[in-house]
């Protein structure tokens, strides 16, 4: 009996662990956006505003976002397969059936969403925003070259968006798109990480680009920061310069450091 149970607990952690797997912790790094903006632009700090945030990174990045994350799995099962990495996914390998990733996906986005209709009504059409950008990215946009690149970047200036609208009503319109020019060029450096590992081929929208094209991307978007950091100076000037040291760190220190790339291959390619 005492066996059987213990085979019964074992089993049921490892089942835990692989729906824990989907909610990809690793891509919460992003919620920093989401802090920037509350943090720079509220009023006051106080204990409210950090319960907010805790509210905010619940129903959007660990229940909204893991529904999101899942469904896209579910899209990328097939393409995932034949990569020699992504094919270990609980999805792809099969450890999760579809019925079950299906079932999971929708009830962590309703509840996110649930809790943001009634918590913060103002963010809730945001998180609608968010779903409908990432539906038309993993069905349309994903296989378009560049196109991918510029819907997969759109997110992340809404959720500095998120933290400015959870304190304030006005938006800086100049920040957001120097936002949206920093994770260009991390997703720019995302495809160059793709293509230098085996298995690439497998998203067959890669092998529309090159490394040399997506590192004069790069370029120009670091060009487009430094504008309107200029043109907006000194308003801003501390959050413009964390979004140049940010630049600076993910893409020419981890991208370009042979010593320190595994970090983003690990971020990017598990």
């Amino acid at each position: 009996m005492c066996s059987i149970i213990y085979k019964l607990n074992f089993i049921f952690i490892i089942m835990i662990s692989d729906y824990i797997k989907l909610i990809k912790f690793r891509y919460h790094l992003s919620f920093i956006l989401v802090i920037l903006g509350a943090l720079f632009f509220a009023p006051k700090i106080n204990f409210s505003l950090f319960i907010s945030l805790l509210l905010v990174y619940f129903s959007f990045n660990v229940l909204m976002y893991t529904g999101l994350y899942t469904l896209n799995d579910i899209a990328d099962r097939k393409s995932d397969s034949l990569h020699p990495l992504k094919k270990y996914r609980v999805i792809c390998s099969g450890r999760i059936s579809l019925i079950d990733a299906w079932i999971f996906s929708i009830f962590t986005i309703f509840t996110g969403l649930l809790i943001a209709f009634f918590a913060f009504r103002n963010l809730f059409y945001i998180y609608l925003i968010f779903i409908g950008l990432n539906i038309f990215y993993t069905h349309f946009a994903k296989k378009v070259p560049y196109l991918e690149l510029v819907g997969n970047s759109f997110t992340y200036p809404l959720r500095f968006v998120i933290g400015i609208l959870l304190v304030s009503s006005t938006i800086p319109i100049n920040l957001v798109i120097a936002c949206f020019f920093v994770a260009v060029g991390g997703s720019s450096e995302r495809r160059i990480i793709e293509l230098s590992h085996d298995g690439y081929e497998a998203r067959k929208v890669l092998l529309r680009y090159t490394k040399n094209k997506l590192s004069l991307i790069q370029l120009l978007s670091s060009v487009i920061i430094l504008i309107f950091f200029f043109i907006d100076f000194p308003k801003n000037w501390i959050i413009y310069s964390l979004f140049i040291l940010f630049y600076l760190i993910f893409i020419l220190i981890l991208g370009y450091n042979q010593k320190l790339r595994p970090i983003l291959n690990k971020l990017w390619l598990n």
